[in-house]
């Protein structure tokens, strides 16, 4: 599933020479002055309602967001054809290609396809392939559609997160903040993400801005109350924290370069053994080797694993293929991804 691999290569090595700051919680809103637009201009985008279907996980949306499933139809991108936008059911059958340009940061709501083609902006495409359009020029880094909400990374605005309704109307800017990150998360009328190794949590409407640890962030992904997260702060390795920044701790000395939480077990790809695929539970316990395909992102289907295979060369460096494999959640039955 071939992406843009220059730019989310250069997310993580900044987090990785980011110095962590001892910021204090800021009193930010959506109507601070840098974030407001006039009615002239648009009309602004209210928060989500916490019970609001969202378009694809937490764990996806912050590991490229390539595969979403919807019912027994999953949505993926296709790194065998150039990263296009396909559609399979979950047993293999009615194979489908939907468009011809590489998109990731999918979400699938009701009978629409949300989705970014990087710098060429985000688009909405029906499930069956038709009435494909531009929904915004905004070059963004990751996407959450919740209900009729789309939240995203605004790239083209220095990092800032933005929303907008799904049919593009309601622009608004919902952080002032800025600098390197690409990761959002939603959870119970919170976003959470990440600016230049520093996680933060806003409300949906832009108020209530908060600094949630003073701990370096890498990966991280929301899951119910807790916030599972690489500490650049004690050498990358995995930590758990209550959603309100209470609580930090400590679930292993392995360091994640990838990071997916679902079904109650934590996927990862684990640098102190070649960015091999690994899981564990939730609580720490239970770690076990899955693969020995080195990872790059993680997303996790129906009772299926995704990872996008690493090639490692001679100096021991990875970069990302074009082919993806899913595996079952216990690591048997490897698959190519066509």
């Amino acid at each position: 599933m071939k992406k843009p691999i220059a730019f989310l290569l250069a997310c993580f090595l900044l987090v990785a020479v980011t110095a962590c700051k001892s910021n204090g919680s800021d009193a930010a809103s959506g109507t601070d002055a840098s974030a407001q637009t006039t009615a002239a201009q648009t009309t602004a985008a209210t928060a989500a309602p916490v019970s609001a279907v969202q378009g694809n996980t937490n764990g996806n949306i912050v590991n490229g967001g390539y595969i979403a499933i919807q019912d027994d139809r999953i949505y993926y991108n296709n790194g065998s054809d150039g990263g296009k936008l396909y559609a399979v059911n979950t047993d293999g059958s009615d194979k489908q290609k939907l468009n011809d340009e590489s998109s990731y940061q999918i979400n699938v709501a009701g009978n629409q396809i949300y989705y970014s083609i990087g710098s060429l902006g985000m688009y909405v495409i029906n499930t069956d392939g038709t009435g494909e359009r531009k929904l915004s020029d905004d070059f963004s880094g990751a996407i959450a559609v919740v209900g009729d909400r789309l939240y995203y990374v605004n790239l083209s605005a220095g990092g800032s997160v933005y929303v907008m309704n799904t049919d593009g109307s309601g622009r608004q800017r919902l952080s002032d903040t800025t600098g390197s990150g690409a990761e959002i998360n939603i959870s119970n009328d919170r976003i959470y993400y990440r600016i230049s190794g520093q996680l933060y949590s806003i409300n949906t409407d832009g108020s209530s801005k908060q600094l949630l640890t003073n701990d370096g962030v890498g990966r991280f992904c929301v899951v119910g109350d807790r916030i599972y997260y690489s500490n650049a702060s004690d050498g990358y390795k995995l930590y758990v924290i209550h959603i309100d920044g209470t609580g930090a701790q400590k679930l292993s000395d392995d360091v994640p370069f990838s990071l997916n939480v679902a079904g109650g077990r934590i996927y990862y790809g684990n640098t102190g053994d070649s960015n091999k695929l690994y899981v564990m539970n939730t609580d720490g316990s239970g770690v076990q080797k899955l693969s020995d395909d080195s990872v790059m992102d993680i997303n996790v289907a129906g009772d299926r694993v995704y990872y996008d295979l690493q090639v490692i060369n001679s100096d021991s460096v990875g970069s990302p293929s074009s082919q993806w494999y899913s595996v079952n959640p216990d690591g048997s039955d490897r698959q190519p991804v066509n």
